[in-house]
């Protein structure tokens, strides 16, 4: 009898140590993805503000040749804008198939990986 009862408290024991690592290694996994989606999200917030910088500049050297081209620098921004404002009106349009969509397929994809 006490041979049964020793066997179960041993038993108990392990079984307490099993749920504690699987609590560890499970804050630990939690963590590690955590990491990886953030630091996911921090490369892709560094390389958007590069493109957007990139546009920018791009934009205002292809305002001032088209103006260049026409005769009035003005014409060129007004030409530039027309063009950003039809992008925007595209990128709207289409946000949930370019932009939501592809997001959230990554961010599944990060945590389930």
């Amino acid at each position: 009898m006490i041979s049964q009862i020793t066997h179960i408290k041993l038993l108990l024991q392990n079984f307490e140590e099993y749920i504690k690592n699987d609590i560890e290694l499970l804050k630990l996994k939690s963590v590690d993805k955590s990491a990886d989606i953030v630091s996911s999200v921090f490369a892709s917030i560094v390389i958007i503000i590069a493109v957007i910088i990139f546009a920018f500049i791009l934009s205002i050297g292809l305002s001032f040749y088209i103006g260049r081209i026409i005769g009035t620098p003005e014409f060129g921004f007004f030409i530039m804008s027309g063009v950003w404002a039809i992008i925007c009106v595209f990128l709207y349009l289409s946000r949930k198939k370019w932009i939501k969509k592809p997001a959230q397929d990554v961010v599944v994809k990060k945590i389930l990986d």
